[in-house]
């Protein structure tokens, strides 16, 4: 025997359809046939190993196949619950046979079946057995059969019915559909009665269905809904009753009109309307582009004039910091010649006179370069405005009053006018407009100033009216006399900047206020300002403090522009044991302030941070005054290195800049410094600055060397430095019994040479290390002599005297009373309190 192999299939594994196999069969060829309980009739190729459903080809789809046999001309005999099927695989004819056939059998049972020598067929059912003599008769070719159109519905209606007969053209065998017909119906038959019930028909509408549709259970017409517009032709063919297809084939042609949207002029117009929108929309876009590009010319435009500005503000704010420097040397020189001189001289008043002048000059263009970076903030404060823009009026242009005789007259309705306002804003601004009216208005001529309170939407405002019969502005100068760097034609013959009325618009913008101005050619100017001057309307505003000076100035108790006569050094003797180091990089200015100040300190100087701090190693400084701008390290990372270091964190220091904002000072004290001083100042300011240093610091030194307890906040130091003083004290307590503690052991348990715990003690308590120490122990001291029951013998070899003599001499001199006076005293005093 051959080798024998088994295989498994089923629905999981290969195509077939179901796994509920009922009936296998074998025909000639070696074929297998398998029946399914769903009907499928699947034939089994061996030799190729494929599988194909048949089952389509019959009318018994979806009745379960019992029964499977194969006569001996080939043919395959199925029997379902229904019927019994003979099928001719060569030419795929089949034939059913059914009651109507003669069959008495209605339902067939599952294997019972039998085919004898003769080649019988044999099928068991529920009313007996039905014999089937096998014979060649499908293997014959299909009849000529042509199927005829039997009616032809269009939304339900025949065309062969009354008036209808418009839609169906007889001759040309077209159908003609409106746009609104719906549906079709096609109703067909074979004409052939005798076997009706075994014949099968398809039928395709080309341009719908892509294959032939079978018609099933005898149905014998199509519907079709919704076609759209065109031409379609509609095939239709029928089987014999051995369903073998009929090659005649039999057409209809049906054609539906387009409707109005859907004909050519709707498409041309579409088009049209297409090409129009295409077009309007590349105009739009190209419009669009251009609109874009004119936008991106002019912001171009915008932010190179704005680069312009700014390069312009940024080259004259360094400027005016560059110029701030020589003007300082200038105040400073003048205030050396005053003091030489032991007087005022006449000369030295008008250059003082034109170093303010140009002072504001310069502030103009650094307030600017602070509104553009939006640093600049109001700074409120409550008082009479009226009475201080009178002040500003006459303290300022009296002189010039007198010099060109012009009547200038000054009226405030009411008298009095208590307002909420920025001095410094207002100040700029009356100056400002004063300025202009006093350089344009010829002698003899007529200014006034005229302040009205009035009340506007529930807000207390003031109108400020400063009028002139000055040269005039020009009408098309009018619009631009607010513009940055703006020259108008009137005033070209008159040195002016172009700066100072933008400056003034600015700053009311930024008080809430407007300007106006009305003025005619050789008959004068008037400039009104309305602006809010109560509290409430600034409420939603960024405003800064009104006293940042005050806010800020810590060890200093003088601000920074304060010239008071009362700023005068005296001649204290001590002040030659004062040393200062001052860092500065210009020479001019170096040079100067060390000439005067040399007069009554020591002063050493460095050109920079670098050598500052090389300095300051080497020698005991008491003071540091240090420019801020400096190359390689500036005055503000100087300040943070020292107040960092343990050894120089004591040492006080003063900042010179050009930089006078309010950021700018709160960046100098968070860096560490005690005071500021910006340029251009005098040199009364900066001696009255470091005497008033020097004196602050010796009584708090004298306070806690003459207090019996050890209080170090008295001294008013950094923290940093308290903790130093702290641990210094603990050290010292530590070793109070100690007779050979000293200066050395000192220093060795604080971790620092001798030469910078000497200058670090002598600076911040004025007293020497040792002296220092015995201070300690002298304050323990009167701690235990206010118990009676200690004697003073007791006191001084506790706390390291040697010598009780030597203690009481030590204590005498520290407090200015004995030890034993000291003890009775803190009784009396005891004791009183009790009897209290």
């Amino acid at each position: 025997m051959g080798n024998l192999s088994v295989k498994n299939y089923n629905k999981e594994t290969s195509v077939l359809p179901s796994n509920n196999i009922t009936s296998v069969c074998a025909d000639l060829n070696g074929k297998v046939w398998i029946g399914t309980e769903e009907g499928n009739l699947i034939v089994y190729d061996a030799m190729e190993q494929t599988f194909q459903d048949v089952s389509k080809s019959f009318r018994m789809i979806g009745e379960g196949i019992l029964n499977i046999v194969a006569d001996d001309y080939g043919h395959i005999w199925v029997s379902t619950n229904k019927r019994i099927t003979e099928y001719n695989p060569d030419n795929k004819s089949s034939r059913d046979y059914t009651v109507m056939d003669g069959v008495e059998v209605t339902s067939f049972s599952s294997n019972s079946y039998y085919k004898d020598k003769s080649g019988k067929l044999f099928f068991g059912g529920n009313k007996g057995i039905s014999v089937f003599t096998s014979s060649n008769v499908l293997s014959g070719f299909p009849k000529n059969i042509k199927p005829i159109i039997s009616d032809i519905k269009i939304n339900y209606r025949s065309v062969f019915e009354g008036n209808n007969n418009h839609w169906f053209d007889i001759a040309e065998q077209v159908v003609h559909l409106e746009p609104e017909d719906k549906n079709i119906e096609i109703d067909f038959s074979s004409l052939d009665y005798t076997f009706s019930s075994k014949i099968c028909y398809a039928y395709k509408m080309q341009g719908i269905d892509n294959d032939w549709v079978y018609a099933e259970n005898n149905r014998q017409f199509a519907v079709y809904n919704q076609l759209k517009k065109g031409t379609y032709t509609f095939y239709i063919k029928a089987t014999d009753e051995n369903n073998l297809w009929s090659n005649e084939v039999t057409q209809l042609k049906i054609y539906k009109r387009p409707a109005f949207y859907e004909t050519n002029w709707a498409y041309m117009f579409y088009s049209t309307l297409a090409i129009l929108f295409v077009y309007l929309t590349f105009r739009i876009i190209r419009n669009r582009i251009k609109l874009k590009q004119a936008l991106q010319i002019a912001q171009i435009e915008k932010d190179k004039s704005e680069e312009l500005t700014h390069i312009k503000l940024r080259y004259f704010t360094n400027i005016s910091h560059d110029f701030l420097t020589p003007l300082t040397i200038i105040a400073c020189l003048i205030d050396d010649a005053e003091n030489t001189f032991k007087g005022t001289i006449k000369q030295f008043e008008t250059i003082r006179s034109n170093i303010n002048r140009l002072r504001r000059l310069l502030q103009q263009v650094l307030d600017f370069r602070k509104i553009e970076s939006g640093s600049m903030h109001l700074k409120l404060s409550g008082g009479d405005i009226a009475l201080f823009i009178k002040d500003v009026c006459y303290t300022n242009f009296l002189p010039l009053m007198n010099k060109k005789g012009i009547c200038f007259s000054f009226t405030s309705d009411p008298n009095q006018i208590p307002a909420h306002f920025d001095a410094d804003k207002i100040d700029k601004i009356v100056f400002n407009l004063l300025s202009n009216a006093f350089k344009y208005t010829s002698s003899g001529g007529e200014i006034k100033i005229e302040l009205l309170q009035y009340v506007q939407k529930q807000h207390t405002c003031l109108s400020i009216r400063i009028s002139d019969t000055g040269i005039g502005i020009a009408k098309d100068d009018l619009e631009h006399i607010f513009t940055r760097f703006y020259t108008n034609r009137m005033s070209r013959a008159v040195e002016t900047n172009g700066i100072g009325l933008s400056l003034v618009k600015e700053l009311l913008d930024l008080h809430h206020g407007i300007i106006r101005v009305e003025s005619e050619i050789n008959k004068g100017t008037v400039f009104t300002i309305d602006l809010p001057i109560d509290k409430e309307s600034y409420s939603d505003s960024k405003t800064g403090d009104s006293e940042p000076f005050i806010l800020f100035e810590r060890s200093i108790g003088v601000t920074s522009q304060e010239q008071s006569e009362d700023e005068t050094t005296d001649d204290d003797p001590e002040k030659d044991n004062i040393t200062l180091l001052l860092v500065e990089d210009n020479e001019d200015l170096k040079t100067v302030v060390q000439r005067v100040l040399s007069k009554h300190y020591q002063v050493l100087t460095a050109q920079n941070g670098i050598k500052a701090l090389s300095c300051i190693k080497e020698n005991k400084i008491d003071i540091i005054i240090s420019d801020v701008m400096m190359p390689e390290i500036d005055g503000l990372e100087l300040c943070r290195i020292l107040k960092r270091d343990l050894e120089t964190s004591h040492i006080p220091i003063i900042l010179l800049t050009a930089r006078s904002s309010t950021d700018d000072r709160i960046e100098c004290y968070n860096a560490g410094a005690d005071g500021y001083i910006s340029k251009p100042f005098d040199l009364k300011v900066l001696e009255a600055r470091i005497n008033n240093f020097i004196t602050n610091k010796r009584n708090r030194q004298k306070e806690f060397k003459e207090d019996v307890e050890i209080n170090i906040s008295t001294l008013e130091y950094p923290t940093l430095d308290e903790q130093f003083l702290d641990n210094a004290i603990r050290i010292i307590e530590e070793y109070l019994p100690e007779t050979k503690f000293d200066i050395n052991l000192f220093a060795e348990n604080l971790r620092m040479s001798k030469s910078s715990l000497y200058r670090k003690i002598k600076t911040m308590t004025g007293l020497s290390p040792i002296e220092f120490i015995r201070n300690i122990r002298l304050k323990h001291a009167c701690r235990m002599l206010k118990d009676s029951s200690i004697s003073i013998s007791e006191v001084a070899y506790s706390l390291g005297f040697s010598d009780p003599h030597y203690f009481a001499t030590c204590f005498k001199n520290e407090f200015n009373v004995t030890p034993s006076e000291y003890q009775r005293q803190s009784q009396d005093v005891k004791n009183q309190f009790f009897s209290i």
